[in-house]
């Protein structure tokens, strides 16, 4: 073999390194845009155990999602009135008080239902969905932090995490009811949690064209290697 076509192989194996590392960071992006449900019954004490993996360190978002009939609405979930005073927001209809305690490496946080999401869906879909915040003791269940106070929200660490979310209070018309239990990915159609997943944020939005990119690279490669 002479000098040249050593180069050549050479030349090859690290554009199928580079190949192999872009495919490694695309399925890093499709894992960070994929969330965790799980079924969860609204009986105070209960609780489930949800292993979630995270390539990068995230902050922990959450979500019920509720059942309902089309275009009925459920009040006890709130309602979208509010005011907003310094600090926050104050809900006309604030709703039932749903908590929920998330316990990661043995440190425990409380979270509560945000009252009102997107009503006009609710109304024509059957299914509602509120998003948990983390929970701040002011005395006043009608007044919601706003911002929220995500320097108290759980950070899920590189790799896998056990999350233990248990229910710690429900409402009359919500106690019993079985809810889906989201746990939101780093990376959605509108936001990013954290500013690490950014370029992975970036990336995912360009997602068709990129694997189209990468598809047309390994046929390359692959002719380059005949």
């Amino acid at each position: 073999m002479s000098f040249d076509d050593k180069t050549i192989r050479f030349w090859i194996l690290v554009q199928w390194a580079i190949w192999i590392g872009l495919v490694f960071i695309h399925l890093l992006g499709f894992v960070s845009s994929s969330g965790t449900t799980v079924p969860l019954r609204l009986v105070k004490g209960d609780s489930v155990e949800i292993l979630v993996f995270r390539p990068l360190p995230d902050p922990l978002h959450l979500q019920l999602v509720f059942e309902k009939q089309s275009g009925v609405k459920r009040p006890e979930l709130g309602g979208k009135g509010r005011i907003e005073t310094d600090g926050g927001f104050r809900f006309d209809s604030p709703g039932e008080s749903v908590k929920l305690q998330i316990t990661n490496n043995g440190t425990s946080s409380a979270f509560e239902m945000f009252p009102g999401g997107n009503l006009a869906f609710e109304e024509r879909h059957d299914k509602a969905v509120r998003d948990f915040m983390p929970f701040v003791e002011d005395d006043d269940p009608a007044m919601f932090p706003w911002p929220p106070a995500n320097n108290l929200r759980p950070v899920l660490s590189t790799g896998l995490s056990r999350l233990t979310i248990s229910v710690l209070e429900t409402g009359p018309l919500t106690a019993g009811e079985l809810v889906m239990l989201d746990i939101g990915a780093p990376i959605n159609p509108k936001t990013v949690h954290t500013q690490s997943y950014l370029w992975l944020g970036s990336l995912m939005l360009l997602w068709p064209i990129s694997i189209i990119l990468l598809l047309l690279y390994g046929v390359f490669l692959l002719k380059k290697n005949h």
